[in-house]
């Protein structure tokens, strides 16, 4: 997942807290590489022991992490977990809702163009590799993001 991608989850209700929580804690790049290397994995934090003001941590978790994440995320990771469970997560939810929202889009696209129902989800089905009947489950849905907001208030018509 790149950290584009990621960034652009974060405005979904479902995303998941501890991914917003990931991010604030070692940003949003080593984040994205986390949830690609781990998803929905429950990784053992190293207790680290501070020597001199300086963690000291080793052995093959360590080692591991700062692999993925590099050192300073991985220093990061280890003050905050500290001889805990991290939970990874995986996003799927999140993935999964902008997808759908990305089909509602499209089949609004197709049909303001005057494709028939069948035809846009059909053509929608080609497009993202998914079938009808993910579509049309995706179309009885709401969108995940509400509408942006009007430019004026009701208040503002009766002045």
């Amino acid at each position: 997942m790149s950290p584009e991608t990621l960034h652009a989850l974060r405005n979904l209700p479902v995303f998941p807290t501890s991914a917003e929580l990931l991010i604030q804690v070692i940003g949003i790049e080593a984040a994205a590489r986390l949830i690609t290397a781990w998803p929905g994995q429950s990784f053992p934090v190293p207790s680290p022991a501070l020597v001199r003001g300086v963690l000291r941590v080793g052995g093959p978790q360590h080692a591991r992490l700062r692999d993925v994440v590099g050192s300073v995320a991985a220093e990061k990771i280890i003050r905050h977990w500290r001889g805990s469970d991290l939970y990874i997560p995986s996003c799927k939810e999140a993935i999964a809702a902008r997808a759908r929202d990305h089909y509602r889009a499209r089949f609004d696209e197709l049909t303001g163009r005057g494709y028939s129902y069948t035809h846009a989800v059909f053509e929608i089905g080609i497009q993202f590799g998914v079938t009808g009947k993910t579509i049309e489950k995706a179309l009885k849905e709401a969108d995940t993001l509400p509408p942006d907001p009007l430019p004026f208030r009701q208040g503002d018509f009766f002045r």
